[in-house]
């Protein structure tokens, strides 16, 4: 029982870890989200000056909104996918604790009971001892009651005899 809260506490420990590992990769992921947005934002400023010159850029101006919007779009599917794996973790984390919990109170119950059934069994030793001391003294007794038993008979026969 205590092996399993161990490894139950372990299991949640590294499920913590992972979190914590998860949220620095989605703030990470959502900095170069950031950055990402911003270089398309100059990006696009820079190709929307230069568009005003160029009446081909137009073509090459859709080109690029739909290839950003389709990056947008892949780093938001990559963030909500990081977000549901975090909510994942969280509820593991959630069970992990109740487990662990409840392993703690069946801990604490069976220490109790083993402290009783300890107390138990000291007071049946005591109480085999006493009963071996009186077997003894009882047994002393019938060979001594025997002994005087067969001096007497002894006795007996001899004057019988004589």
């Amino acid at each position: 029982l205590q092996a399993s809260n161990a490894d139950l506490a372990e299991r949640l420990e590294v499920m913590t870890d992972q979190r914590d590992s998860l949220r620095a990769h989605e703030e990470d992921l959502e900095n170069k989200l950031v950055a990402k947005d911003e270089i398309i934002r100059r990006e696009t400023e820079k190709y929307v000056a230069q568009a005003g010159h160029i009446s081909d850029d137009q073509e090459v101006d859709q080109e690029m909104q739909m290839i950003l919007a389709d990056k947008i779009t892949e780093m938001q599917e990559l963030i909500a996918a990081l977000e549901d794996r975090n909510d994942a973790m969280l509820d593991e984390v959630k069970k992990l604790r109740t487990d662990l919990k409840t392993a703690q109170e069946s801990n604490k119950a069976l220490t109790h009971e083993r402290d009783k059934l300890a107390r138990k069994k000291e007071k049946l030793e005591e109480k085999k001892a006493d009963f071996i001391k009186k077997l003894e003294e009882s047994e002393n007794y019938r060979l001594a009651a025997k002994q005087r038993a067969q001096s007497i008979l002894e006795k007996r026969t001899g004057q019988g005899d004589g």
